[in-house]
Formats: structure tokens, sequence, C-alpha cells
């Protein structure tokens, strides 16, 4: 490559005597690239130093246009780090000795060094002019400048300062610039308050712009020192140095970025953009608002920022100037050119940003209240405040003539099941909420159901007739991703979103979504937790009581439910018992029903499975609150056995008997229990009672006297209670027995002077 040539071209020079015309000037990057790889390979040094001092000439001589104009970040840094790499001092080992003061090496190094500078100067002369160049500046500049900034920093840094490495030339250089950086730091603060938003953001990539600000931070660092380096000085040179490039760069790529960028939508724009919303006049001193960027633009920009990682602080000033917004915007700017999905977007966006802390898959339980919920809590309340707004202007766009249904639909069908899920998470007292956000919630189902045309949060689900589809399946499309058996623990607030919604959808409609709700029920259920048991159960049980039983005993789902149940019953918790219970005295007759129509019975029916273990548990336990459990079902067994109770006579004769026996508190339901269940027995197994009235008198007119003579706190009417049962259970013995109770009971009323006791022998005497 003929450098000389194409250095006279680019000065317009004619070429001397004899030699050729210079051909038609190559790519910029094409030159810059090919100079990098001959610096990149290996060889002798000298071939490279005249090189290194005609590209100098090269980038001295250039137009900006020519060098700049087709030059990719990318090219401009792989020619610098090359020229870096030419120019770097001479690579020791690692246990090598001090560093020499001075020898031939360092000395070439030093001279390398002088010639890289020069280059470097005429490169950051050339990107200062280009900047106020209108076919060039910023757009252009700034990527470039981003990827050679801190490269060329370094090298400053590593030739600035007297050492074997340097000389007078290089250290020229490198003062020199630092210097040309420290102004183009400064200039480029100034160009970036100044710009205009769309000139200055319109065609920068990402990439250029974070390559930017990284090539700023390693600009503004302060300077590294040695892995075992005692403790940092207080100040010295060099730190004062780095605080004064650090000021420069502070207003560079934090304030001026900040307040200028629409498309990342500051504090200070965005209340600017509020203003020219509301038609205000801008405060005093404060810049008038530019034209209104399209609404998609600011809320995918707002909703990019509020998914980044970062502090709270800012993004909850963020959400109220957006909730402002919002509520000032015209539903045509806000609406018109809204895209249903950028809407989606904004709408997951505030969600994660109101979610509650997420735990992991195994903690315990939630903490009542602490920090982090509370916070949570006052996010929530801003997020419900712009989903408010954001649906009035829904409501209102709908009757609009140049919006209306076309527009609004969409939109609304985007984001009504995000929403719901917002407000279920919120609407119920939980650890994460208050009563700013429980308030916001409840508006917001309102508000969702009117918005729906629907009259209820049932009729919003499931559709206000069998024929139409609710919006149940969009909102278990949405939880189902967090309702697997990895992650439905990662968000606490998810089974209590499931859990609340779920009743509200019921027999007919719930049958078409069995395959979405039966498997979360299940997996919740059988969570180790008591408290996510008794959630799945009582899930489990609105199953049963809406779907219908051929539905639950297709492909054996009534009998996978009847064994997660069953297992249940081993548990010590009355809570837990209780919901299990009820839920099987509803599935044990479906499966009953499924059992006559196969061929082949089980020699054990699931009711027998069930009441023997219950007895079996009954029979040892101790605890008041699991015998009170116990005895309140165990009625419903009786009577939905009916004759086959006789088959568990004998076990049930020795609960009842321990169940009269003990006072179980002011209430004494375990014993009213106790006495329907004799009751039922009685009146359905009656042939086999008159054998065990030997057994069966003697307790009741036991309990009878010591209901009496207690002087506890039981009320009066729950004495009255126990005694009037005792009695008819008498009557009915007397029944089944031909009379032989009153010939038993007469001696022991002729003895007995105890008021409350005669009169119950007396109702036995009397009854026919």
């Amino acid at each position: 490559m003929d450098l000389s040539g194409l250095v006279r071209a680019l000065r317009l020079e004619e070429p001397p005597d004899g030699a050729q015309p210079p051909p038609a000037l190559p790519p910029a990057e094409q030159v810059l690239l090919q100079i990098g790889q001959r610096l990149s390979e290996g060889g002798g040094r000298t071939p490279k130093a005249a090189l290194v001092r005609d590209l100098a000439a090269v980038v001295e001589a250039a137009d900006c246009r020519w060098l700049l104009g087709g030059l990719s970040p990318a090219a401009a840094g792989g020619l610098v780090a090359a020229l870096n790499g030419y120019a770097a001092p001479p690579k020791h080992e690692q246990d090598a000795a001090d560093l020499p003061s001075k020898d031939s090496a360092y000395a070439a190094a030093a001279e390398r060094a002088a010639d890289v500078g020069s280059v470097f100067l005429h490169l950051l002369a050339k990107l200062e002019a280009a900047r106020s160049q209108e076919a060039l500046g910023v757009p252009v500049v700034g990527p470039i400048l981003g990827r050679v900034m801190g490269p060329i920093y370094i090298f400053a840094a590593t030739h600035v300062v007297e050492r074997p490495w340097t000389n007078v030339r290089s250290q020229a250089a490198a003062e020199e610039l630092l210097v040309l950086l420290a102004a183009l730091v400064r200039d480029l603060a100034a160009v970036v308050e100044a710009a205009d938003c769309r000139w200055l953001l319109g065609g920068l990539s990402p990439a250029a712009a974070g390559g930017l600000v990284a090539a700023l931070n390693g600009y503004a660092a302060p300077p590294k020192h040695e892995q075992d380096a005692a403790d940092l000085p207080s100040k010295d040179s060099a730190y004062a140095a780095a605080a004064e490039r650090a000021a420069d760069v502070g207003p560079c790529d934090g304030t001026h970025l900040h307040l200028c960028c629409d498309a990342r939508c500051g504090e200070a724009l965005l209340s600017g953009l509020v203003r020219a919303l509301r038609l205000e006049e801008p405060p005093d001193g404060a810049q008038p608002p530019p034209a209104l960027p399209p609404a998609e633009q600011v809320l995918l920009q707002i909703g990019q920022r509020l998914s980044e990682g970062g502090g709270r602080a800012p993004k909850a000033a963020l959400v109220r100037d957006l909730a402002a917004l919002v509520e000032a915007a015209d539903c045509g700017w806000l609406l018109g050119g809204l895209s249903p999905a950028a809407a989606g977007e904004l709408v997951a966006a505030l969600n994660g940003y109101a979610a509650p802390p997420k735990h992991e898959q195994d903690a315990a339980d939630l903490p009542s209240k602490d920090s982090a919920y509370a916070a949570a809590a006052e996010r929530a309340a801003d997020v419900g405040s712009v989903f408010l707004h954001l649906l009035a202007k829904l409501e209102a766009a709908r009757t609009q003539e140049a919006l209306g249904v076309p527009v609004v639909g969409p939109i609304l069908g985007r984001v009504i099941g995000p929403i719901y899920i917002f407000a279920a998470t919120h609407v119920v007292e939980r650890p994460w909420t208050n009563a700013r956000s429980q308030a916001a919630a409840e508006e917001l189902l309102v508000v969702l159901v009117r918005a729906a045309g629907c009259g209820s949060v049932a009729e919003f689900l499931r559709g206000k007739n069998e024929d139409e589809e609710g919006r149940f399946a969009a909102v278990m499309g949405l939880l189902k991703q967090e309702l697997n058996k990895d992650t439905w623990k990662c968000n606490p607030a998810t089974k209590f979103v499931f859990s609340w919604t779920l009743p509200h959808v019921t027999r007919p409609w719930l049958s078409h979504y069995l395959e979405r709700v039966l498997p979360p029920s299940l997996l919740i259920s059988d969570d180790y937790q008591e408290e996510n048991k008794i959630l799945g159960v009582r899930c489990l049980h609105h199953i049963v009581l809406n779907v219908p039983a051929a539905d639950l005993c297709q492909f054996n789902r009534a009998q996978v439910v009847y064994h997660a149940l069953y297992n249940h019953l081993y548990s010590r918790e009355a809570p837990l018992i209780q919901a299990v219970l009820l839920c099987l005295l509803d599935l044990l007759p479906i499966l009953e029903r499924a059992q006559r129509q196969q061929k082949g019975a089980r020699p054990t029916a699931p009711w027998d499975e069930v009441l023997q273990l219950v007895l079996t548990h009954m029979e040892a336990e101790h605890r008041l609150a699991l015998r009170r459990v116990y005895a309140r079902a165990l009625p419903a067994f009786v009577q939905r056995l009916g004759i086959l109770i006789a088959r568990h006579l004998k076990r049930l004769e020795r609960v009842i008997l321990g169940y009269l026996e003990v006072c179980d508190g002011p209430e004494e339901e375990a014993r009213l229990g106790i006495l329907e269940t004799l009751q039922c027995t009685i009146e359905h197994a009656w042939p086999r009672m008159p054998c065990r009235l030997p057994v069966l008198l003697p307790a009741l007119l036991k309990m009878i006297w010591d209901v009496h003579t207690h002087q506890g706190s039981t009320p009066e009417l729950v004495k009255a209670s126990l005694l009037q049962g005792a009695t008819q259970c008498l009557i009915l013995l007397d029944r089944c027995s031909e009379g032989r109770v009153k010939v038993l009971l007469a001696g022991v009323y002729s003895s007995c002077e105890e008021s409350r006791v005669r009169e119950c022998i007396r109702k036995v005497q009397e009854n026919t």
C-alpha cells in the first residue's frame, strides 16, 4: 500500500516527477484495517516505524468524511489496539527482578510511543472536528469515541510519567493526549446537554451507547495499584487528576444523558411531557416541552427501565410520573398508535416491579411483615394507580369514534389478564399488602369487571353463559409458568392468586378447565407445609363439587384425588384433617358410583377404608382439637354407610365409649358429635344394638350424671343439648330393645334425687 501517494491525494498535491498518479481513494476502513493487521504481525520494528509515521500523516491529511464516514467503531478499536500493542513496553518474566533504569529496548519503546501518540492526537483532532459537522455529528463520532477513548487513555497514562520506557517526546505526546481527552469529555457533556433527543438518539444503537459509557467510566476510573499494595494514600496527584476526570464525566453519562433522553423518560422530561399533555405552561427557567413523541416509544422505554436491575427509589418516582402521564394523556395520543404487544410489555414490567420479593423453592413460611414486603406494598399501590388510569382511558376511548372497539378491544384483551393477576395478588390482606394496595386492588377489580362488560368477578372469569368463554383460560395461561413443581413456591403470591380465583368458576364452566386446575391443586396439596396442604385440599374440594362425576372418573382422576387425600389422613394437624374429611365426604359417593359400573368390585370400598383409618386414629387420639374434628365428621360417614356400618361396630363402640367419658371444653363439640354418631348408628344398625345395651346404657347414664354435676364453664345451653342428645339415644335404644331400657331405668328413677337426671329418665319412660 502506497501511503505516501495516499497522503498526497488527501492533501490534493501533485505527484513528484515520474511518480504514478494516485488511484481513486480506497475506503478508509479498508486502509486502517490493513495497517492494523500489519502492525499486529510479527517482524522487525523498523518497517513498522515508517508505517506508523505514514499513518500519522494520513490521519492528519484526511478529510473527516472520508476517514470517519464509513469507519465502524470495531475497526477503529482494532486499529487503536494494534497501535497500543506496537507501542507497549517490552514484556518480562512474572518473577523478574526490578526494571532496569534505561536500556535500548526501553529507548526504542519510547520512540514508538512518541510516533503512536502523534497518530492518536491527529485521530482525536479529527473526531473533535467531525462532531460539529452536520453530516457526521455525535451519532457517528460518539460510538467511535466510545470505542477508542479507553485504550487511548491507557496509552497516555502509561507514558505521561517518567518511566524507563518513556522519553521527552513520548511524555509530551501523552500529556497533550490527556489534555485533548479532557477537552473532548467536557465538549461531549455540552453536546449531550444541548442536543435534540431525536438527533442524538435516533440512530444510536444500545451497543454503541454502552460502549461510550464504558469508555467514559474507564477514563474516569481511579488509578490502579499493585495486587499486594499497601493502603491507599489519602491524596496524591494521580487521585486528584482522577477526581477532575470524574467531575467531567459525571454530567456526560449521568445527569445530561438522563435528562435529555425522552427515550429513557427521565424524571424531568416526563414532568415536561405531563405539562405538555395538560397544556400547562412550563415553570420559570424550564425548557419548553418538545413535540410529543409517540406514546408507544415512551411506554416501551419506561417498561424497559422498570425491567432493568438497579435501585427501587428511581423506579418509584418513574412509576408515579407514569401515573400522572397516563392520567393527563389524551386518548388519541396514548392509544391511537399503541400496539397491544407494547401495552402488554408495559403491564408485564409494572407487574414485575410490584411483585412481592421472591424466595427460595424450599423456603420456610412467609414472615408476617418485614421491610421488603412493606416496600412491595408501596410499589403495588403506585402501580395500581397506573392501571386504574390506563383502564379509565380505555373505557373513555371505547366511546370515541376515532378509536372505539377496534382499537380498545385488542389492547384490553392483552392487558386484562395481567392486571387481574395483579389485583388478585393484593386484594386480600397478605404480608405484601397494605391499606393503599388493597384499596387499589379492590377498585381495579370493579373497573376490570365493568370494562369487560360483566357484572361480577365470577362472570368476568367464567363468562355470562355456558357458551361464552370468560377470561379464566387467559388467567390460567399466565399462571401456568409459575405453577409447575420447580417454580410455584418462588413467587409467594402465585398459590394465593390461584386459590382465590378458582372458587369464582363453578359448575358447569369448571369442567372445561379441569386439565388446567387439577394438576396445580394436587401439586399444592402435596407440599410439606400445612398451610399449602390445606390450600390445595380446598381447591380439590371445589373441583369435586363443581365438576361432573363422569369427568372426574375419566382417566382415573377421581382415584388420583382420593389417594392424595387419603395420605393426608395420617396427618396430626386438625385444620388439615377437617378439610380432608369434608372433601372426602363429597368425593367418596363419586368413587362408589364408579365402582358399581365396573365389572369386578373391590373387596373393600373407599368408604370402609376411610372410616377404618379414621376410627383407628380416633381411638388413640388424645388432642382435643383433633377429637372435635373427627367427632364432627363421623355422623356423616355413619349416615352414608347405612346398615353397612355394622362392619365397624366393634371399633366404633370403643370410640363412642371413650369419647362419652371425656369432657372437651365449654362447647363440648366432641361429645355432641359422638352423641349424634350414636343416634345414627342405632337408627341404621338397630338389630345389633340390644346386645350392646349393657355397655351403652351405663355409659349414657354416667355422661348424664357428669354433665349435671360438672361445675366448669360449660354454658347451660350446651349442657341442655348434651342431656337432650343422651335422652334421645336412650329412647332409640329402648325402641330397638323392645322396652328393656324402661325396665332397667325404673329402679334408677326411684332412687335418684337430682331433678335434671330424673327429667331425662322420665322422658324415656313416657316415650311410646
